[in-house]
């Protein structure tokens, strides 16, 4: 079992590790690191390295060098990054979701395009109406993101009448 540290003890704990995906923009490990900052918002850094005991080592942005992990401030865990290519979507392709009573209302928004990350998954990349971000700005803007859901359904272009 692989033990994980946890931001109390920074020992590791006897909880199994939880498999996780960490936004992270590029990380050479292909690893990353959740962290709390002090108002409890989740960031995420890139592991640069492994020590020889083969603990995750992160950049401390005040030292300027590597330390491990789980000796930063708000560490939550480790998480494999996964990086995307995206490909356009051809228009007509969309997701849906069925209402999640006192979670989610139904919905149907289109795909932007797909991302295929480097273990060949494919995922939709759409604005998905059940976060705040994605609310349009004056100028149109909205924020995407991968939508690697199983609620949701992805409907294809219907034919032309």
């Amino acid at each position: 079992m692989v033990k994980r540290a946890t931001s109390s003890s920074r020992m590791p704990s006897d909880e199994p590790f939880r498999y996780s995906t960490v936004h992270v923009k590029k990380s050479p490990t292909g690893w990353g690191a959740k962290l709390l900052d002090d108002h409890d918002e989740q960031y995420f850094i890139a592991v640069e390295a492994w020590s020889d005991t083969g603990a995750a080592l992160v950049v401390d942005r005040f030292e300027g060098a590597l330390v491990p992990a789980t000796d930063q401030p708000g560490f939550q865990e480790l998480g494999e990054v996964r990086h995307h290519t995206l490909i356009p979507a051809t228009p007509g392709w969309r997701i849906s979701a069925h209402q999640v009573p006192g979670i989610a209302a139904p919905f149907t928004t289109p795909i932007a395009a797909w991302a295929q990350d480097q273990a060949g998954t494919i995922e939709a990349v759409a604005a998905l109406p059940d976060d705040s971000l994605n609310n349009p700005s004056d100028e149109g803007e909205m924020f995407l993101q991968v939508t690697g859901s199983s609620r949701y359904r992805i409907l294809p272009p219907r034919p032309a009448e």
